[in-house]
């Protein structure tokens, strides 16, 4: 339910943050690690003209056709959010710019493998 798991993010916020499950890696090298698996499984955003052009003309005006382009409009909306968060901290942890609370939020959650919230928004 949504208390019990509102109940455990309290919890899991409470653990002290100075190493991940053991591993002996700070918060910062574990976010740092996630960020960059994320990176590489990030697949491309749609090209959806190029998915419109490649369409049957009689598939063109179904119902079943808007929706699943409306659907990669939503997709490419997340990749772009979650692309652009992800260069954005890696920057910060790199210490190129300051690192802003949002990020900070972010190599939170990444840490925690938990869903940043700003993804959870996007999606």
């Amino acid at each position: 339910s949504t208390r019990t798991s509102e109940l455990f993010d309290a919890i899991a916020e409470l653990q002290p943050r100075t190493a991940s499950s053991g591993s002996g890696m700070t918060e910062q090298e574990t976010a740092k690690r996630r960020l960059d698996e994320v990176m590489e499984r990030l697949p491309e955003e749609f090209n959806v003209g190029e998915l419109e052009e490649r369409l049957p003309a009689e598939a063109q005006a179904s119902p079943f056709t808007n929706v699943f382009l409306q659907e990669c409009v939503r997709m490419n909306t997340l990749l772009a959010g979650m692309r652009r968060s992800l260069v954005d901290l890696d920057a910060g942890l790199k210490g190129d710019v300051s690192i802003t609370e949002a990020m900070e939020s972010l190599a939170v959650s990444l840490a925690d493998q938990r869903v940043p919230s700003t993804w959870l928004a996007l999606s």
